[in-house]
């Protein structure tokens, strides 16, 4: 029982000496760049479209990497977009005020082996 755990201990031991985690973080706004018709905003006296990009909005990310030895090792990446609203419609008569906001809401994963 003894020489088991004094290997397992050595196994560990001898693997986490050549491994390498790392983590990084990263996190940005990211604005609208190839903006589309959405909608249109109608007033009194007038219509007109409404543009916006769903991919603008405040993004982050979080990767995680575990490397087995020199050459070969996981990395896992964590990413969530939080888009900004975007008006769709917009109604603006004298008995009816109304609006559609839309927002993109985005997780991704994207794992490798590197």
């Amino acid at each position: 029982m003894r020489i088991d755990f004094t290997l397992s201990i050595a196994f560990f031991a001898i693997n986490f000496t050549n491994t390498q985690f790392y983590s990084t973080a990263h996190t940005g706004y990211t604005s609208g760049c190839a903006e589309q018709k959405l909608g249109e905003i109608i007033n009194l006296s007038t219509t007109s479209n409404s543009y916006g990009s769903y991919e603008e909005g405040f993004n982050v990310e979080l990767r995680r990497c575990y490397f087995f030895n020199d050459t070969f090792g996981i990395d896992l990446g964590f990413s969530h977009l939080h888009g900004a609203d975007q008006t769709v419609t917009s109604v603006n008569l004298p008995d009816t005020e109304a609006d559609v906001l839309a927002r993109a809401c985005a997780c991704g994963f994207s794992p490798a082996v590197v």
